[in-house]
């Protein structure tokens, strides 16, 4: 929770918990309120929990049901301590063979861990298809907002790996929504 309430974009437990619908459960002496993690974040290190007087008490995350699958994509320069240069959380589930309720959050892609909102809606009732996957991962990167970063790499460098992670993260998740792993 540390990660969240510091607003940190790029950490791995917020993109992976803003991909899964998670909910944090925020307590003050004024009493306790329910946030979306896709609320939680206003900016680089700028959370909506006061430090000083909130607390996250709990994390719910939705249960995944019959034929869903998610996965995690990372990419860093070392082993570590690192701080990652890219990573992207996927869900897919499968009804009758058609992809629902996908989710792609890609990081450090902005202020916050940013939805893939365009990839998410070509994907929704598609069957899961290499090229479709490909797709997704050209509309991710038209919606991340990079900057150039010394520690995690440069604007242009990954724009270009972006894709190739959105359409991994996205064939893994489809994957085991399909009780392949």
């Amino acid at each position: 929770a540390g990660n969240i309430v510091s607003a940190l974009p790029a950490a791995d437990a917020g993109v992976t918990l803003t991909a899964l619908g998670a909910v944090c459960v925020v307590a003050s002496p004024d009493g306790v309120r329910e946030l979306p993690m896709t609320a939680m974040y206003h900016g680089v290190g700028k959370s909506a929990v006061n430090a000083c007087a909130e607390c996250i008490t709990q994390i719910k995350v939705p249960l995944a049901g019959a034929g869903t699958g998610s996965a995690y994509a990372r990419m860093e320069q070392r082993k570590a301590l690192s701080l990652p240069m890219l990573c992207v959380a996927a869900r897919v589930t499968l009804e009758n063979g058609l992809m629902r309720g996908v989710s792609i959050v890609m990081a450090p892609a902005g202020p916050a861990p940013r939805h893939a909102a365009k990839a998410e809606r070509l994907l929704e009732g598609q069957a899961p298809d290499a090229g479709l996957f490909a797709r997704a991962g050209e509309l991710a990167r038209e919606e991340a907002e990079f900057r150039s970063s010394a520690v995690r790499g440069s604007k242009e460098y990954r724009e270009g790996v972006l894709p190739v992670f959105v359409r991994r993260a996205l064939a893994r998740a489809a994957e085991r929504a399909a009780g392949g792993e």
